[in-house]
């Protein structure tokens, strides 16, 4: 991200954070869509990525896989009912 852009301090505020990693080592990617998997990622950084308990390690989602870079994020806000399952039972990570 150029320093001109307006969103620059934005930037380097959300990754000194660790809130936001970028979509690669060197591409943060400000323009582009946020996914749910993205979004659920970034609430479960800003609060401290909190240790999953037992009750949180059913799987809600028929396509998430705790392995994901998203697993655990999915796994701690359903716990927290911050998700529900849509139709079919999917996370729609993607969507």
């Amino acid at each position: 991200v150029s320093e001109s852009h307006w969103f620059y301090s934005a930037v380097g505020y959300v990754c000194e954070n660790k809130l936001f990693s970028g979509v690669s080592d060197t591409q943060f990617a400000p323009n582009h869509p946020m996914t749910r998997a993205m979004l659920v990622t970034v609430r479960y950084r800003a609060e401290g990525k909190p240790e999953i308990g037992k009750q949180h390690l059913e799987n809600p989602f028929a396509d998430t896989d705790a392995e994901s870079w998203y697993g655990a994020a999915v796994y701690w806000a359903r716990g927290k009912v911050y998700l529900q399952t849509g139709d079919g039972g999917d996370f729609s990570a993607l969507r």
